[in-house]
This record gives C-alpha cells, sequence and structure tokens, in this order.
C-alpha cells in the first residue's frame, strides 16, 4: 500500500512542476518561402526571371506560417486578436523580400486576410518591421557582407580550409562533377563550393514555379547538388573536423547571439521588451545560428524554415531554454545545445551563447576596435577641438599682453621704507 502511496504522490509533484513551467518568451529566426531567384547562368532557360519577389504559394505559405506562430505563442499575445507594441517586436535586414515576409508573418499572426471594411469592428493596420540601413545594419553585414561586417573572416576562413584535409578530399571528389555543371549550365568555369548554392537555388526556384527541369538536371543531379549546397552553406560556419567551428560561428554570427542573449538576460529579470522577437532572415541567417549554439545538419534549409529558442520559466527565480527547428515537416523537433541537451539551464545556455557572442564595436576577433558611427563623431570632433585650441591662443596672448600693460600703468602704493627713501631725496 505505501509503495503505490508514494507512486501517486511522485506523480502529482511531477505534474505540478509540469503545470507551473510556462513559456515567457521567444525569439524566431525564419527563411523565407518561395520567391524569384536572383541567380541566372548562360544557358538558363529563362534568362530573365519576372521581378515579383514571391509567388502566390510563396505568400499562402508564410501567411500560414505565421498563423502556426500564433498557435504556438498565443499565450502571449492579446486574445483579442489585437497587436500590442510590446507583444511582438520583428525585425528585417533591409532587403524586399525579406521585409515582405515579416510583413506577411506578422500578418498571419493577426489573421488580417479575412478582415475588410465589412468585417465588424474593422481597423485596418499593419504590423510594424523594424530596419536598419544596409550601411548600418550589423546584421546585413554579417550575413550578406562579411567584408565589411567582419574583416578578418575572410583570411581566418581561408587559412582553415587551407589546413582541412577532409575539405580537400571533398574538393578532390567533386571536381569533375562540378567541371560537368560549368559545362551544361554554359559558364566557362567549372563550380565550386563558393557558387554551387546560387545554382541550386536557380534550379529549385525554377522547379517551385512548375517548370520542367533541364533534361540535365535529372533527380539524382539535383540530389547531389542539394548535398553540396548544404555542405557549401555549413563550410561558411563550421570547418568539416570541427575545430574551429566556434570561431568562424562567432566571426559570423557573435552579434546577432549577443543581442538574442541579452534580450533573454533581460527577460529573465522581468525587464522582457518583446514577448515574441522574430527576425526575417536568410539561409545563411538559420545555418549560422544552428552552428553557434547547436546542430547544424548540413543540409540547406528549405523554404519557411524555422528556428525557435525558447525561454520558460520553471519557477520564481529558475528559468531553462530550449532550440526547436521546423524545416518541411507538420510539428517543430527539438533540437540539442552544445554540451547542454535539448532542455538548458538558464546557467549552461548563458555560457553556451556568451562563447559564441562579440561585441560589434570591440571585437578584437574581427579586427573591429570601433564602429563607423564613432568615427563619423571622432573625426569633426578632433577638427574642432584643433581649431577651437588655434582660436583660443591668439586670445589668450593677447589677454595676457594686456594684463602686464595694465600692471605697468596702475596706481599701487609703495612700502614705507620706500617712501621714506623718496622724501629724503626730495629734500636735498
Amino acid at each position: 500500500m505505501i509503495g503505490p502511496l508514494l507512486l501517486n504522490i511522485a506523480l502529482l509533484l511531477m505534474n505540478s512542476s509540469v503545470e507551473c513551467r510556462k513559456l515567457i518568451q521567444g525569439h524566431i529566426l525564419w527563411k523565407h518561402a518561395d520567391r524569384n531567384t536572383e541567380y541566372t547562368y548562360p544557358a538558363d532557360p529563362i534568362n530573365r526571371w519576372d521581378e515579383l519577389l514571391y509567388t502566390d504559394d510563396g505568400i499562402a505559405k508564410e501567411f500560414e506560417f505565421g498563423r502556426y506562430l500564433r498557435t504556438k505563442y498565443g499565450h502571449l499575445l492579446d486574445p483579442a486578436n489585437r497587436y500590442v507594441s510590446r507583444e511582438v517586436c520583428f525585425r528585417s535586414i533591409d532587403v524586399d523580400r525579406s521585409l515582405i515576409s515579416a510583413q506577411t508573418v506578422a500578418s498571419g499572426i493577426y489573421n488580417l486576410r479575412n478582415f475588410s471594411k465589412k468585417t465588424p469592428n474593422f481597423r485596418p493596420f499593419t504590423i510594424p518591421v523594424h530596419t536598419n540601413e544596409k550601411s548600418n545594419d550589423w546584421i546585413y553585414k554579417i550575413y550578406q557582407d562579411p567584408r565589411k561586417g567582419c574583416p578578418l573572416y575572410e583570411s581566418a576562413k581561408k587559412k582553415i580550409d587551407m589546413s582541412s584535409d577532409l575539405l580537400r578530399s571533398l574538393k578532390k571528389k567533386y571536381a569533375p562533377f562540378f567541371k560537368i555543371l560549368g559545362q551544361k549550365t554554359g559558364n566557362w568555369m567549372p563550380y565550386s563550393f563558393e557558387n554551387i548554392s546560387l545554382l541550386y537555388d536557380n534550379l529549385n526556384s525554377f522547379r517551385f514555379h512548375g517548370h520542367n527541369l533541364p533534361s540535365w538536371a535529372d533527380d539524382h543531379v539535383m540530389d547531389q547538388i542539394k548535398i553540396l549546397s548544404g555542405y557549401a552553406l555549413g563550410l561558411k560556419f563550421c570547418d568539416l573536423e570541427m575545430k574551429h567551428s566556434k570561431t568562424l560561428a562567432k566571426m559570423r554570427n557573435g552579434v546577432f547571439m549577443e543581442n538574442i542573449l541579452k534580450d533573454l538576460y533581460q527577460a529573465t529579470k522581468g525587464n522582457k521588451e518583446c514577448s515574441l522577437n522574430g527576425y526575417a532572415v536568410n539561409e545563411e541567417g538559420i545555418a549560422a545560428l544552428l552552428a553557434s549554439i547547436g546542430d547544424y545538419n548540413w543540409i540547406a534549409p528549405p523554404y519557411v524554415s524555422l528556428v525557435m529558442i525558447d525561454l520558460f520559466e520553471n519557477s520564481p527565480g529558475s528559468y531553462s531554454v530550449e532550440l526547436w527547428y521546423k524545416n518541411d515537416t507538420i510539428e517543430a523537433y527539438p533540437l540539442h545545445f552544445y554540451d547542454c541537451g535539448s532542455n538548458c539551464s538558464w546557467e549552461k545556455f548563458e555560457n553556451v551563447a556568451k562563447s559564441v557572442s562579440t561585441d560589434q564595436k570591440t571585437s578584437k576577433l574581427c579586427g573591429i576596435h570601433m564602429d563607423r558611427d564613432c568615427c563619423l563623431y571622432l573625426i569633426p570632433g578632433i577638427l574642432l577641438l584643433m581649431s577651437t585650441t588655434l582660436m583660443v591662443f591668439p586670445i589668450f596672448f593677447c589677454l595676457k599682453r594686456l594684463n602686464r600693460k595694465s600692471q605697468d600703468l596702475s596706481y599701487s602704493v609703495l612700502p614705507l621704507n620706500e617712501v621714506e627713501s623718496l622724501r629724503e631725496e626730495k629734500s636735498l
């Protein structure tokens, strides 16, 4: 009798602890849906793609993606389906397809598609999406233009690649295949790991638009290109031996990880700015995050892939973090953090995140010691100080001269002994 009783008590305690655990903040990153490719090749059957960024199917998928987010994070949002500024914060790089993606996903969260003037209590509104100019956007620089985002990245990447025996073997193995692809596409140079992802993006978009692929791009070739594209993407943030992966990931994703870590930390202190933070990025953003803190499977993320970092409050003062991934599956599945597992205590997660985080202004790793804005203010400041010094010095010199003259002409009382001596001279 005592055994079953103790078991029931244990189950009750477990259930109560699960019920007390609650999701208090989410950070999501997603890749856009089906859109037109930006890359073409000389033998491309469609050498000029339509200027329409997204297909109707792509827009519909992103809207449904927003509905999925509403289902998962709905308890963090207004139950009346109204937008509240401190609930949802969406950010996008300053690229049209990412901005459109963020607006569409946000519309899905609030189910704006079926709203019209005939709808009761209709109030037309859009969800704000925050962005920065490309020249001042560190996330854009790191993902789209790493030479500016992290000047030392390319030289470090080149040294790591040159020291990798596995990469050298992989390049040798697929050299004939890259050469054939160059011939089939009409390029005079073979493809490589630096540009194979562009060809895969073109062919994948071609297929999603319902066109027949070129005869040479059969299922076997497409599978090979997909695998190589996954490797090419992963090699931007990892090395095959996994010896320098944290260094590369920190150089390409450290600033972004630092921002997420700060937001999560504030949430643990009860000072969260937003309950749901969304980032419209590309496949590089997703791969960089997974390579930084969790599992990257060396497969290029498909359209509308989603990464979720969820912060839970287990009990007052106790927090944990989970990492989830959803690609073309119906439901998301958990991923493991490095050295932490799928459910990571806040203290362990903080250590994992800090190891791949970096400050954008003081990153010696990237060769950055101050940001561009600082330089813009520093140089005029120095010039202003120099000009002020040149103006003040002559004024100071003139005032000093005048002060000397005034001292010479001014009346002053003579000492008593000098007065007596003057009197004696006068009497004589």
